[in-house]
């Protein structure tokens, strides 16, 4: 007699109403992506009942603390949805309280186990499983994740355990099989841009990145690192003279927003270098000492004003390669003596929160805007 495993559904913090963190480049999507929670909720239920389960366990954060009555609706609606199939639905809501009129509302195979309850079981067929053991022993190997990412901190894949029980308690291991349900993720890549001078270079560069992400069956909303030297700023940032990602993210994204599966910029960083300095020769005709790093190539023309432009950017790379940033900056505001002040004021937050991707830009930004105002107006 063929012996039939007990098989279930595991996902964890459907999150409804939670708001996304969404970049810069928000307005662009911001629409489309909202209710991605609740599309990848209804894909959940989908799958329990294409795959057959004998229950659903649903974990964490069901609704945000805010949540209006959308979202308990849907998850009324959703947990029917399974009920009427006849599959069990397992709640333990680690999140916001629901209201208890909601929890009354909720279909008859709907049971909401208590977190601050250890004696929570779980009945399928003929056999009784106690939570706490059920989520050490057969969901020991299951990482918990969110069945959908709400901002470029959970860039990794969202969806649910399926999990096969053995019938008998000595016929084996449970087995365990992630399903990937997310309709939106958060990806980082690079683009060089070494070799884009014109807006067709722009075009071709970019089309290359969302080829190799177009395919992967969900919207992607992408953190894009800027890489190589960077020779036309203007293409990039028009004539600004501080680096505005919303010049370079609208022109990117332009072509994306009615596309089904959009590959569309969410937020930028600039890593790439100013162009080498022109040769030696070109530099001084009569003849110039071979720099090394710190030499002194400055001089009162354009080429002069460009050697100085690439000393410039080398000090910097050079400072960049050799202390943490966070540390650094930290530092120079305790010697100037502005940390203790900072520190009493709402921007504590803000400065304990920054990321060393957040320090990498701000330098970046007060380098461009440093080169603007001093190399560029000398070149002239």
């Amino acid at each position: 007699m063929d012996i039939k495993p007990i098989k279930f559904l595991y996902a964890s913090d459907l999150r409804l109403d939670r708001p996304l963190a969404l970049g810069e480049g928000a307005s662009a999507y911001a629409p489309r992506a909202r209710d991605a929670a609740y599309e990848t909720t209804r894909r959940l239920v989908d799958c329990a009942l294409s795959r057959d389960v004998d229950f659903v366990l649903l974990r964490g954060e069901l609704c945000d603390a805010c949540c209006g009555a959308k979202a308990l609706l849907f998850l009324t609606e959703q947990t029917a949805r399974l009920s009427y199939a006849g599959v069990p639905c397992y709640i333990l809501n680690e999140g916001a309280p629901i209201d208890a009129r909601w929890l009354a509302g909720f279909p008859a195979g709907v049971k909401c186990l208590n977190p601050k309850v250890d004696a929570n079981t779980i009945t399928c067929r003929t056999r009784s499983f106690p939570l706490a053991s059920l989520l050490e022993s057969a969901l020991k190997g299951a990482k918990l994740t969110p069945l959908q990412a709400l901002g470029p901190d959970e860039n990794r894949p969202g969806g649910a355990w399926l999990v096969f029980l053995p019938d008998l308690p000595d016929s084996g291991e449970p087995e365990v099989e992630f399903i990937e349900l997310d309709v939106l993720r958060w990806e980082g890549c690079e683009m060089d841009i070494t070799h884009v001078e014109t807006d067709e270079d722009l075009a071709a560069s970019w089309k290359t990145v969302k080829d190799d992400f177009r395919g992967r069956g969900r919207p992607v909303l992408l953190h894009l690192r800027l890489c190589g030297v960077m020779k036309d700023r203007a293409l990039f940032y028009g004539e600004s003279p501080m680096c505005d990602p919303g010049v370079l993210m609208k022109k990117l994204n332009a072509d994306e927003i009615n596309r089904k599966n959009f590959v569309l910029v969410d937020s930028i960083s600039d890593d790439a270098l100013s162009p080498e300095p022109c040769s030696e020769k070109a530099a001084n005709p009569k003849g110039a000492k071979a720099r090394g790093r710190g030499a002194n190539a400055r001089g009162t023309n354009a080429n002069g004003a460009n050697a100085l432009e690439a000393e410039f950017w080398e000090e910097i790379n050079f400072f960049r390669s050799g202390i943490d940033l966070r540390v650094g900056l930290f530092e120079t505001l305790k010697e100037r003596g502005i940390l203790k002040r900072l520190l009493a004021t709402d921007a504590a937050q803000f400065l304990e929160n920054m990321t060393e991707a957040d320090m990498a830009s701000l330098l970046k930004e007060s380098c461009d805007a440093a080169i603007h105002g001093l190399f560029k107006v000398r070149a002239r």
